[in-house]
């Protein structure tokens, strides 16, 4: 069994919205289903999975909250706000993965940013990166798998329910 730590800007989370001055989302990405059926298929293994964010937990409240994913996630989550060193230190992965009472050595970070990245490789977790909306050539230097879709997240973890890599 392996724990997956992520960011709010990827996997399960729908940060394809904008939120500018308190103004409504103004938009979903196309994979939202995909990255809610990661949610229910981790679920369903029984591996357990928080988020890690350099943001405030107000912010991931209404990001998360949007799609239903606060209440399951509320519990498992650790921001740098909180007072743990901001990514790209390894810290906020590895309060995760000891609230998840997971060994970060059995831990999938999967991050959509550089900085994020780097803290999980840091915190000795396995990484992916998530390019869905970074460029990859942002990513591909930090020699970690590479993913462009939620199927391809899902396959690399082996938790895609086929082998075309659906969830």
């Amino acid at each position: 069994v392996f724990t997956v730590a992520m960011s709010p800007n990827t996997q399960l989370w729908i940060y394809d919205t904008t939120l500018r001055d308190g103004a409504q989302r103004e938009g979903l990405s196309l994979s939202v289903e995909d990255k809610l059926n990661i949610a229910r298929r981790l679920d369903d293994l029984g591996i357990p999975y928080g988020v890690g964010s350099n943001g405030p937990r107000a912010k991931m409240e209404i990001t998360l909250g949007q799609n239903g994913l606060w209440e399951r996630l509320k519990d498992r989550m650790v921001s740098a706000h909180d007072g743990i060193p901001a990514k790209p230190a390894p810290d906020i992965y590895l309060k995760l993965a000891d609230l998840l009472g997971a060994d970060p050595a059995r831990c999938v970070v999967v991050d959509d940013s550089p900085s994020g990245a780097k803290g999980g490789i840091a915190a000795g977790c396995q990484v992916i990166a998530f390019a869905e909306r970074t460029p990859a050539a942002l990513l591909d230097p930090l020699g970690v798998p590479v993913a462009r879709s939620m199927s391809q997240v899902a396959a690399m973890m082996g938790v895609a329910d086929d082998q075309d890599g659906a969830v």
